[in-house]
């Protein structure tokens, strides 16, 4: 008897965001007449849009359409069964598709399928001679999307690290490639205004964020983009199905810039805030369902501008965000992050009433992160002194607040362990105008070779740089082996290269730490 799938919630747009490795992520959305939407993006975190269409997600955007691909000798298949934990055959469609690359990394979309409704099964035909990754799409059912791994009992699991790949050649049939879907954790609540009453009509988002052992919204590190789903029109409901057990946060966003794009944190009697801080997390197990994450959303002013480059020409195809703080802009963190529209390269961002500073960081690592400050025909600065505030009202919109940006030089190096045989990924690198405090330049991750590359400078700028995660101590870079005394820090060039850490594993000295705080990860490639 087939197994009956648990309830699927149609009416709702539902796409989903594979993030698994520092410098990539990738969408995989579902549609009708089998199109089939691959997204790629560099900069490892994925932070939500706040102007303009889907403007965060984009840097290489492709479209395939299943079937109008060109013919050629693509004679293999691939087939199998999409079953449920028990072993159970699902009924409704879900979709299998195939995948080269990396699972953990960057990887493409090849060709899909959706399995038979009655019997779960699937046949992917005309596959290519190659090798390749499988992973199952829930087409908005409230199973856990998984990658096949042959393994038994359990062919199947999210977890990336644990796929095995499929190779075919010409004219082969490789059968019982099946999957067994675990039932995923479901969120829900309503989105409303300030007063209490839910916002209907179109154009409200909720979007799921998860987060490892170290991440939060403001830090940007070990948090990723998962999911998001549009709230009902009718009611400003939202549900959001087949999540893996995990911890998850949760932001709105309006894609019409009359409400704030705020961060539920479940505070009474207001549930959300537009301040990334005050996020709270969430965390689910399998089966669970997690009711009554509601919102309640301030309509916001609209600040909106365009980011040029040092000859005032605009920036385009890049990706550029823009942050707000509310305080000294030398000695705070930032409290929002906007992206910009890479077609053209203007910005609107939507904020609460209040007084803002703002400032500009370029994940692809070609500009310098500037400040605004309105002055003359250069309208944007490097130096945090001489940033000017914004105030905003509510309802308001505040017009031609510009950037002109001019290239920078990034600072890069290795990092490895305290005898230098290995080298370490994923350290965070962060980048001060000194040793001990002053302005925050910026940080980013070292990859899978323990490389890094921080920091767009002014040339001649000096940085001085300390590096820490992993579980190993802080240091400070002096030179020589590091130190974790942030007054043996040695100031370094921007355009320098060759500056090495080598972690140990002592005691912790006067280091500022990368511990909780607020800070800004430029994930490019290094």
């Amino acid at each position: 008897m087939a197994a009956q799938h648990p309830a699927a919630y149609p009416l709702f747009y539902q796409r989903e965001l594979e993030c698994h490795h520092p410098d990539y992520c990738a969408v995989v959305g579902q549609g009708e007449l089998n199109h089939t939407v691959i997204q790629t993006v560099k900069g490892g975190k994925k932070m939500k849009k706040q102007s303009g269409w889907k403007q965060l997600k984009p840097a290489v955007l492709f479209i395939l359409l299943m079937g109008a691909v060109p013919a050629l000798s693509w004679s293999a298949t691939i087939s199998g069964t999409v079953r449920d934990s028990t072993g159970t055959a699902i009924t409704g469609t879900i979709g299998v598709n195939v995948y080269r690359g990396d699972p953990c990394g960057s990887y493409t979309y090849v060709m899909g399928t959706w399995t038979n409704s009655t019997n779960g099964g699937f046949a992917i035909g005309e596959v290519p001679a190659g090798t390749y990754y499988l992973k199952t799409n829930n087409n908005n059912y409230n199973y856990v999307d998984e990658w096949w791994n042959g393994h038994s009992p359990d062919p199947s699991d999210h977890d990336c690290n644990l796929t095995s790949s499929v190779t075919v050649a010409e004219n082969d049939t490789l059968t019982d490639i099946d999957f067994r879907l675990d039932i995923g954790a479901v969120i829900s609540g309503t989105v409303r205004d300030s007063t209490g009453l839910p916002i209907t009509g179109d154009g409200i988002e909720v979007t799921v964020y998860a987060s490892g052992n170290a991440g939060d919204p403001c830090t940007g590190w070990d948090f990723y983009y998962v999911k998001e789903i549009s709230t009902n029109s009718f009611d400003g409901t939202y549900m959001i199905n087949g999540l893996p057990a995990g911890t998850y946060y949760l932001q709105s966003h309006d894609n019409n810039m009359i409400y704030v794009g705020e961060w539920w944190n479940g505070e009474s009697p207001d549930p959300s805030d537009y301040h990334c801080g005050l996020a709270q997390s969430i965390t689910v197990t399998l089966e669970e369902t997690v009711p009554g994450m509601d919102f309640r959303l301030e309509r916001g002013a609209t600040i909106s501008g365009t980011v040029r480059d040092s000859t005032g020409t605009p920036i385009t195809g890049a990706h550029i965000i823009v942050a707000t703080n509310l305080s000294d802009p030398c000695n705070s963190g930032w409290i929002g992050m906007h992206d910009y529209n890479p077609a053209n390269g203007t910005y609107a961002l939507v904020v609460p009433a209040g007084t803002y500073y703002l400032r500009t960081y370029d994940h692809g690592q070609n500009y310098v992160s500037e400040w605004w400050n309105g002055v003359g025909q250069y309208p944007s600065d490097f130096d945090c002194n001489l940033a000017r505030s914004i105030p905003v009202e509510a309802g308001n919109t505040y017009l031609d607040y510009d950037f002109w940006l001019d290239t920078g030089e990034t600072i890069s190096g290795t990092i490895y362990n305290d005898d230098g045989s290995l080298t370490l990924a994923r350290m965070i690198v962060c980048a001060n105008s000194a040793g001990c405090g002053g302005a925050h330049y910026g940080c980013n991750v070292s990859d899978h070779n323990g490389n890094y590359s921080v920091s767009l400078l002014p040339r001649g700028t000096t940085a001085y740089l300390y590096a820490g995660g992993q579980n190993y101590v802080d240091e400070h870079y002096d030179g020589g082996s590091g130190s974790t005394d942030c007054n043996d820090a040695l100031g370094v060039t921007a355009g320098s290269t060759g500056i090495h850490f080598y972690m140990g594993n002592s005691s912790q000295g006067t280091s500022p730490g990368i511990g909780p705080g607020v800070y800004i990860l430029l994930l490019g490639e290094p």
